[in-house]
């Protein structure tokens, strides 16, 4: 780290210990601004392995792009006046909008064709979840925070964390496993570990 805080390098080992990212991140001078990210590691078949990466910015400081081994993985970021992403366009070419509500909670998302979710908010919770036709695709089951999701056709989960907050397992009504997930020390979920 550097003296701001900023990661300035980062290895990454796979199950039988081969380095699968060794990254050097380097900053636009004189601000705190990630500018590239560069892997001295050959590209791998995990879909979690990080490539070299370059970012650009707009006068505001919102990443407006960014380019993964010099390919758009995220393009044409437009923000509105509060500095919210209002669109973009993702690595499969799909246009990805977002709305926000007067507090600069978002309430609804699309990605591509694929049909819009409208978040039901309560307070600073996502309480329920409504595709564009208004049908409910689920509510979220909150106390202290986020503890599961009932879903329009009646299946619950619930969800199991650990100290942190990270959900670590997800258990239907009847306390089955449904998912199990272990994270690396930066919260990037571990592959092969369900």
């Amino acid at each position: 780290y550097d003296k701001n805080g900023n990661i300035l390098s980062l290895t990454r080992y796979k199950e039988n210990n081969a380095i699968i990212d060794q990254l050097t991140y380097n900053y636009t001078n004189g601000t705190n601004r990630l500018a590239l990210v560069a892997d001295a590691i050959s590209p791998t078949p995990e879909d979690w392995d990080a490539e070299d990466s370059e970012f650009a910015y707009d006068g505001n400081g919102n990443v407006i792009s960014m380019l993964e081994n010099g390919q758009p993985a995220i393009s044409g970021i437009r923000y509105d006046h509060r500095n919210l992403p209002q669109s973009l366009i993702n690595r499969n070419g799909d246009l990805v909008t977002y709305r926000y509500d007067a507090g600069g909670q978002r309430i609804f998302k699309k990605v591509g064709s694929q049909e819009g979710e409208h978040y039901i908010m309560d307070g600073s919770q996502n309480v329920a979840v409504f595709d564009e036709s208004g049908s409910l695709a689920y509510w979220n089951i909150v106390g202290k925070g986020l503890e599961g999701r009932l879903k329009a056709s009646g299946e619950k989960h619930f969800y199991l964390k650990d100290l942190l907050g990270s959900i670590r397992t997800v258990v239907n009504n009847q306390g089955t496993v449904a998912e199990s997930h272990d994270y690396f020390p930066f919260g990037l979920l571990m592959p092969g570990r369900d």
